[in-house]
């Protein structure tokens, strides 16, 4: 048996069944948001209530996910997503952590923030630059974590890359979702 990209022995999966159920179920969450997320939308206009709710909805997943030191071996996360054509372009609008985040040795939120202004500035995801910086190879290549879609800026950090931006995607998701919710004129779930 293999947990998570392969990355757990096959010994600890049996050992730990709860560890990669938990596992299973995340990565099964993370690409059935993933498969919709390349989809064209309409740009959305970050409002620190719906980030909120977002968060909200995201954490018990996230969590679940961190706890298993195969996807975050600090079992830390730092979610950052940036404001706008606001007040303050592309600052900091709100910061979330998770887990042992601020009790590790790594500065996860200085990674999360700077991935996210990397991917503001570049107008797209920092995997699509390390793809293209990879291709000219370049031997800076930055981080995946950063996410530029459909309007938003998340930058996510603590996790392993492929996490950290699957993480990012479902954040830009879970907001455009309730935002059209919103526009729709149906109320958040509470």
């Amino acid at each position: 048996m293999t947990c998570i990209a392969g990355r757990v022995r096959a010994d600890r999966c049996s050992t730990d069944a709860r560890s990669a159920r938990r596992a299973s179920f995340v990565l099964l969450v993370c690409t059935a948001i993933m498969s919709t997320a390349a989809a064209a939308g309409t740009s959305v206009p970050p409002n620190k209530a719906v980030v909120d709710v977002a968060i909200a909805m995201l954490r018990p997943v996230v969590e679940a996910a961190i706890a298993d030191t195969a996807v975050s071996a600090d079992r830390a996360l730092v979610i950052v997503v940036l404001d706008g054509p606001g007040t303050q372009p592309n600052a900091p609008l709100a910061e979330y952590t998770f887990g042992n985040a601020g009790n590790t040795r790594v500065d996860y939120g200085a990674y999360a923030r700077d991935k996210a202004q990397l991917a503001a500035r570049e107008r797209t995801d920092t995997s699509v630059l390390r793809e293209r910086e990879a291709a000219h190879r370049s031997t800076d290549l930055p981080l995946v974590g950063g996410v530029h879609r459909k309007g938003l800026t998340v930058g996510v950090s603590g996790a392993q890359p492929w996490f950290d931006e699957a993480f990012g995607v479902i954040v830009v998701e879970i907001i455009h979702a309730l935002v059209e919710q919103r526009r729709a004129g149906e109320s958040p779930p509470t």
